[in-house]
Formats: structure tokens, C-alpha cells, sequence
């Protein structure tokens, strides 16, 4: 009985969960080389979502203006989705 349990709990699906490896590609896919990626905010639930701070490599010879806007993302990650909330700090 144990065993038959222990295969239907198995079989069940389970919700996907977005995670840094997902924030990583999208801040890859907006030209953004992670540095460093750190959780911000994390709800739990049936709406669970996952806020995470990247920070870019800018190059030193990029201006002051130009490491503030490019220098760190904010992305949300819901289910198996993410999207950036906001660029620069």
C-alpha cells in the first residue's frame, strides 16, 4: 500500500519554479554579464514569486551615467516565468 502511495505522489505534476538560472537568461538575453545574483524578496503560496538583484559587469571605461543605468537589474520570477521590473539602480 505504502508503494502504490508512494507512485501516485510521484506521478503527480508539480508546479514549475522559476529560479537564478532562469533570471541568469534573461539578464543574458539583455546584454548583461551576472557578476553577482542575490534574492531580494520571496513570497510563498499559490502565487509564489521570486525577486532577484543582478548585478552587471559594466566595463571600466563606461561613464558614471552609464554604470548606474546599466549596472543592476530587477527581475520577478512567477512560476516558470520571469520579467525584469526594473533597469538600473
Amino acid at each position: 500500500m505504502r508503494i502504490a502511495l508512494l507512485f501516485l505522489l510521484l506521478a503527480l505534476p508539480l508546479p514549475a519554479a522559476a529560479g537564478i538560472a532562469e533570471a541568469k537568461d534573461l539578464a543574458r538575453t539583455l546584454n548583461c554579464t551576472v557578476k553577482a545574483i542575490v534574492v531580494a524578496g520571496k513570497s510563498s503560496g499559490d502565487n509564489s514569486e521570486t525577486t532577484y538583484k543582478v548585478d552587471c559587469d559594466v566595463p571600466q571605461t563606461a561613464s558614471a551615467e552609464e554604470k548606474k543605468a546599466n549596472g543592476r537589474l530587477l527581475i520577478k520570477c512567477q512560476a516558470a516565468m520571469c520579467n525584469l521590473l526594473k533597469k538600473g539602480e
